[in-house]
């Protein structure tokens, strides 16, 4: 059911896009995140395990207030790796090198052609 919160359909829908998109790259960033808490080594390793685990910790939040406002809005959320759209929707690298810690961080930036990483998504909204 829709909600009855005085904005179209048109900009419902064009919000409801932005927000899966922002779901998307949040629940990879997520599993990245979460993929290198687990498996940093080296030198470095106590401050990026709690570097990493403090983030994972701030995106389950995130990806849990993002997808009850896609539900709030009356639509479903996205949420499985094998949904078409999930994966279409983020701009990733899904390449890393867990034996380099430069290689762990950088992964964790979307791929971008110019524009601003948040801004790429955001660019759908009229």
């Amino acid at each position: 059911m829709k909600p009855n919160i005085g904005i179209s359909s048109k900009n419902l829908s064009l919000i409801v896009e932005t927000l899966s998109t922002v779901l998307a790259v949040e629940n990879v960033l997520y599993i990245k995140t979460r993929k290198f808490h687990w498996n940093v080594a080296g030198d470095s390793f106590m401050e990026l395990h709690k570097l990493f685990e403090a983030q994972y910790t701030q995106l389950e939040a995130d990806i849990d207030a993002v997808a009850e406002r896609i539900n709030k809005l009356g639509s479903k959320t996205i949420g499985l790796f094998s949904d078409t759209v999930f994966i279409g929707l983020t701009a990733f690298s899904l390449a890393y090198n867990l034996r380099f810690h430069s290689g762990l961080i950088s992964s964790l930036i979307p791929i971008t052609t110019g524009t601003p990483p948040l801004q790429q998504y955001l660019n759908v909204l009229p």
